[in-house]
């Protein structure tokens, strides 16, 4: 409602660069509502099937699209992916978009079989994740949690003397600087 009464009240003719990450769908229907434009959203999710997409244009591909690209740069890098491709995420519907995103762009990139790992935050075990992964035999991971979730997992698995390429979209933290070094030209992060 706030947002009906700003751009009333101010008369506004168009929102440019707005932040609307988790209020994509409400403020989509204002934005349908009042007819103004809202160009260069920020969100982690596009809402390309919106009906209000005649008054939304977006410049960034989202969560799912920046996944889609960590794929092709790894089918280009990386002959590992023909053996295989591992994602492991958070239980959460953005997780689960990106995950459809990464199986998806690797059946046409030809990747070898996708398999996911998805885990409830609180869960988060690395020692535990890291053991059971490396046996498969797989050496491309996306990694879809929270830059210390990452950061542990990266360091449980040079421990093990494990360097896949670890590919993490969406962006994540600081915490990643401080990656072993071991994971040089082995840890990618794609931002918006």
């Amino acid at each position: 409602k706030s947002v009906n009464h700003f751009i009333e009240e101010q008369q506004v003719f168009a929102l440019v660069n707005s932040f609307i990450a988790g209020a994509d769908d409400g403020l989509a229907d204002t934005i349908k509502q009042l007819e103004v434009p809202l160009i260069g959203p920020l969100t982690l999710q596009p809402q390309l099937n919106n009906a209000a997409n005649s008054y939304v244009f977006y410049i960034v591909s989202g969560t799912d699209g920046q996944a889609r690209v960590l794929v092709d740069f790894a089918a280009t890098q990386s002959a590992d992916v023909k053996n295989g491709v591992l994602i492991v995420t958070q239980d959460n519907a953005l997780a689960e978009n990106v995950r459809k995103a990464i199986t998806d762009q690797c059946a046409k990139k030809m990747c070898g079989a996708v398999e996911s790992f998805v885990y409830k935050g609180q869960d988060f075990n690395p020692v535990t994740l890291v053991s059971n992964l490396r046996k498969l035999n797989k050496n491309v991971v996306f990694f879809m949690g929270t830059s210390n979730e990452a950061l542990a997992f990266i360091k449980e698995a040079g421990k093990l003397d494990w360097q896949p390429l670890v590919l993490v979209p969406g962006g994540l933290g600081s915490e990643l600087f401080d990656a072993p070094l071991s994971f040089k030209e082995k840890l990618f992060v794609s931002f918006p």
